[in-house]
């Protein structure tokens, strides 16, 4: 079940080939908290998942 307010609809397209980008959603690029674990899902468009990193 998506986490309101941070879904694919709320989130804000990476579009550069770019090892410092941050994800975003609307008005947020941090991550809840206090709900236990999360599930992430990547939606990708002719391109390549390498690696990510949650910091």
């Amino acid at each position: 079940m998506p986490i309101p307010r941070y879904t694919l609809a709320d989130s804000t397209p990476i579009t550069t080939d770019n090892l410092d980008a941050t994800a975003t959603w609307e008005a947020t690029s941090t991550l809840p908290t206090g709900n236990g674990p999360i599930r992430l899902r990547f939606h990708l468009s002719a391109g390549d998942l390498y690696a990510y990193a949650i910091t």
